[in-house]
């Protein structure tokens, strides 16, 4: 499973990219033609990723690891999270 963190609870956030299987791999493509995913995501207060997907994505070499990698680069003020189903 990935190390990303369970979003239990609403804290307020406006700004909320959904994540499904197709957005995270033109994400993960812009980012390998040198164009970081990291600077448009981090304009959201939340990343939320459903449960199913991140189940999906887990067979998906190169979508995990670009979860991973985005969980660990957008800023401070951005969460990460996976939400239930």
């Amino acid at each position: 499973m990935l190390n990303i963190p369970e979003y239990k609870e609403y804290a307020g956030e406006t700004k909320i990219a959904l994540m499904d299987n197709s957005s995270l791999a033109f994400m993960h493509e812009l980012s390998q033609r040198s164009y970081p995913s990291d600077g448009i995501l981090s304009v959201y207060d939340l990343i939320l990723i459903p449960k199913w997907v991140m189940e999906e994505i887990e067979d998906s070499t190169y979508r995990s690891t670009y979860v991973e990698q985005l969980h660990a680069q957008v800023d401070s003020d951005t969460k990460v999270g996976n939400g239930r189903n």
